[in-house]
């Protein structure tokens, strides 16, 4: 035991705009024994002044600083390999949590002997200042109280991301747990082997973290222009499959992760303007969809958008789906609500 209840890492990459907001809201945690490690991934703007002043004032934070632009996983593996605590969170530095969301996790993990406590999120829309609940909090409520492992609750499959739960140090140690690097959306093989290894996993239904959305400068805002980023998907899905089959659990979880994956892709492939691209992205679905894949799709309740992806990689007409998404608008991300085939008129 290190004496730390948990070590926070936030990795910092020319985010001046947001940093002391996120600092501010981690420095004034109700959960005092932390670290906070901050990555400077070679920032050109005044995130390293910023990050010294905060460390002048709060002798918790710790500065790792990158010799050259590394990325968010490689920013993120170097905090981890500096932690002490008993807990690890990883906070993004444009966003910011609740002044209770430590406390909250970790007296729930200790009270539950949890490896893995999950918070649920508000995002926050930067241009118009208003907040959205993310997770479906009527799961909230039922897992509420529960404590589980990932296969009895295959659903929570969905609930990717880094950096709106606690981790057990010792589970990521034991798990030899890292973000892939050279690669984006680098959180869904990290948070899906971390779920499939926890021995014991519960929730904390309350919006703790606020994930800033419409900034500007995220990966998801940022998705519509690089195709690099579209590709990455597929071979984060690839990854991510690949574990699961390794540890026996594809099999239970394969419906509820299609289902995700599945209108991930279409979005990504939607947002992709160059035909030829459109072509590649769709022929390398085919390639890392099973045929027992869309089985399980086709009986899935699918939403529109997903339902009409799946009729045409079935019939392997990529053009219809590429006229589909010239004429209609899928929005900026998954936060976009499809109406099911039975209440459209």
């Amino acid at each position: 035991m290190s004496g730390l209840k948990a070590s926070v890492i936030v990795p910092c990459y020319n985010v001046e705009r947001f940093l002391a907001k996120c600092l501010d809201s981690i420095i004034n945690q109700t959960l005092r024994d932390i670290e906070i490690i901050c990555v400077n991934d070679c920032s050109s703007d005044k995130t390293p002044e910023i990050l010294e002043a905060f460390s002048k004032k709060d002798e918790r934070i710790k500065i790792i600083n990158h010799e050259k632009n590394r990325g968010l996983s490689a920013a993120r593996n170097s905090g981890m390999s500096k932690a002490l605590g008993d807990y690890i969170a990883f906070v993004d530095s444009d966003d910011y949590i609740d002044k209770t969301m430590l406390e909250k996790l970790y007296n729930k993990a200790e009270k539950t002997e949890s490896e893995l406590v999950i918070g649920n999120v508000n995002l926050y829309f930067e241009d118009t200042g208003t907040c959205k609940v993310f997770r479906d909090t009527r799961f909230f409520t039922f897992l509420s109280g529960r404590v589980f492992t990932l296969t009895e609750y295959p659903a929570l499959v969905s609930c990717i991301a880094a950096w709106d739960r606690l981790y057990k140090r010792e589970l990521i140690e034991r798990g030899g747990l890292l973000f892939p690097e050279g690669v984006v959306y680098e959180d869904q093989p990290f948070s899906i082997k971390a779920m499939l290894l926890a021995k014991k996993i519960t929730v904390v239904n309350e919006p703790l973290y606020y994930y800033r959305k419409n900034a500007g400068g995220s990966i998801t805002d940022n998705e519509k222009k690089n195709d690099k980023y579209k590709f990455d998907f597929l071979k984060i899905t690839e990854l991510t499959k690949d574990f699961m089959k390794s540890v026996g659990a594809y099999g239970i979880l394969r419906k509820e992760y299609m289902k995700y994956q599945f209108l991930a892709a279409a979005v990504h492939q939607s947002n992709i303007r160059d035909k030829k691209s459109f072509k590649l992205f769709f022929k390398r679905m085919l390639e890392i969809t099973s045929q027992k894949d869309l089985e399980a799709l086709a009986a899935a309740k699918l939403d529109y958008l997903s339902e009409r992806y799946l009729s045409a990689l079935n019939e392997r007409r990529y053009s219809d789906f590429y006229k589909l998404t010239r004429t209609i608008s899928f929005g900026k991300s998954f936060l976009n609500i499809f109406i099911p085939r039975k209440k459209r008129g």
